[in-house]
């Protein structure tokens, strides 16, 4: 069997800024399920917990001092309009990425280890990626909210014989959506843990996180879930998209989604 990995990831935030995020994957060497909060990751031992549709989850966990008991409801999805990948979906690549709703609401309920979160006004974010591994470097952020949302992905890419950064950013609001990536022509000017820049034309991205040190995470090599990387569910950060002066997007947030995983770009 040729070396797969296959994963979904869903992140939610509910009404008093308790989030939390599961990742579903299926690889050579088996399924995985995983759960990410503020404070801490944990890898589930059954990988049953998770029931979803597109139009919702429930999750319900007892184990090793974990009691999880969730019903959730997702409003309408709000995709992007084309594939993400460009052209390159159309080559065979060491990691696809996949963006299934950039931003919808959540309804319903979280009980973590006796703590109620409600979600009567909750909004969520959903991807997913697929392929052999994950890049060696890779940074990826997420900022969403309950009208809008912005994901940049930077990676070192290997393509035949040769390597090459490719990007991928997009923002999508109730009024349009942009894309910002390799094969439009986007460019970009820095990718440090505190501040990054793409900039195409006349349209500039400027992302400000206050980047901390995450909690780990299985991710594919090889088709096995073995590497250990790191996220943050809760990194704030300043996000400012434009036109020229034109501000197309400003948002503060203070739950924003980070993984840095390669060297800084100054």
């Amino acid at each position: 069997m040729k070396p797969f990995f296959g994963g979904r990831y869903d992140k939610c935030v509910a009404d008093d800024g308790f989030s939390f995020a599961i990742i579903e994957s299926n690889a050579t060497s088996g399924k995985e399920l995983q759960l990410i909060f503020a404070d801490g990751a944990h890898f589930l031992k059954d990988v049953t917990a998770l029931k979803r549709t597109d139009q919702g989850m429930e999750i319900h966990v007892e184990e090793d001092g974990l009691s999880i008991h969730a019903s959730l409801v997702f409003g309408p999805l709000h995709p992007l309009s084309k594939p993400v990948m460009g052209p390159f979906r159309h080559f065979k690549m060491q990691c696809n990425h996949a963006v299934y709703s950039m931003f919808h609401s959540v309804k319903g309920t979280f009980l973590h280890n006796g703590i109620l979160h409600e979600f009567h006004d909750g909004y969520g974010y959903a991807e997913g990626d697929y392929g052999t591994s994950f890049p060696e470097g890779y940074v990826w952020f997420n900022s969403s909210g309950k009208d809008y949302g912005v994901t940049f992905a930077y990676a070192t890419i290997p393509f035949g014989l040769i390597r090459f950064h490719g990007l991928l950013a997009f923002i999508k609001t109730e009024k349009g959506e942009w894309r910002l990536t390799t094969y439009t022509g986007a460019r970009v000017l820095s990718c440090s843990k505190n501040c990054i820049v793409v900039k195409k034309g006349k349209y500039r991205l400027e992302i400000t996180p206050s980047f901390r040190e995450g909690h780990a995470l299985k991710a594919p090599a090889e088709g096995a879930m073995k590497r250990l990387i790191k996220e943050n569910l809760a990194v704030s950060s300043h996000v400012v998209f434009k036109k020229g002066k034109e501000v197309i997007l400003e948002k503060d947030d203070p739950l924003s989604s980070m993984e840095f995983m390669m060297e800084e770009k100054e």
